[in-house]
């Protein structure tokens, strides 16, 4: 019989010596905690590398396999983030966009979907009478942007085109 002691698994801080697997404690500075079940995983926002410390998450991520974008498990509260999980990756729902931190920005109120500024819109709302026209939702032919409705206004009947402020300041008859 030896007289030396096994080492623990990198996950304990001190173990049973007849299972190095089975922790007795855990180092709470490594970003872990014990779960009550002699085992000590990631604290949620962490992930476990291999190391004795786990690492960080992505910024975007609340849980995640690994610490790139594309490795989230779950998303942070979706009504203060604005995001949502998909293929793993923790990204802003429709209308918001990344502009950096964990919280998603509102896009433009003319774009149905942005990236990267509020007003690079990616897609307009068919329905509010808008297309999109480098990378702007603009009004279609024979409507305009009164600047307060989200839906395109019509223009006066004897214009063909206007651009408002209001509806009688035709471009074309």
């Amino acid at each position: 019989m030896s007289d030396i002691c096994p080492s623990c698994s990198h996950t304990c801080l001190t173990c049973y010596s007849s299972s190095t697997s089975a922790c007795l404690s855990c180092n709470l500075t490594d970003n872990r905690y014990d779960d009550g079940a002699q085992s000590c995983p990631c604290l949620p926002g962490y992930y476990d590398g291999g190391g004795r410390t786990c690492a960080g998450c992505h910024l975007t991520c609340a849980t995640c396999t690994g610490g790139a974008a594309n490795n989230c498990l779950t998303c942070p509260n979706q009504t203060t983030t604005f995001r949502n999980i998909t293929s793993n990756t923790c990204a802003c729902i429709a209308g918001y966009y990344h502009s950096g931190g964990v919280v998603c920005s509102l896009c433009h109120y003319s774009c149905k979907t942005c990236d990267g500024a509020a007003t690079t819109c990616t897609s307009c709302e068919p329905t509010l009478k808008r297309t999109l026209v480098s990378q702007r939702c603009d009004c279609n032919i024979g409507f305009y942007d009164d600047g307060f409705n989200l839906m395109c206004q019509p223009c006066f009947s004897t214009c063909r085109g206007c651009n408002g402020p209001t509806q009688t300041d035709c471009t074309s008859c």
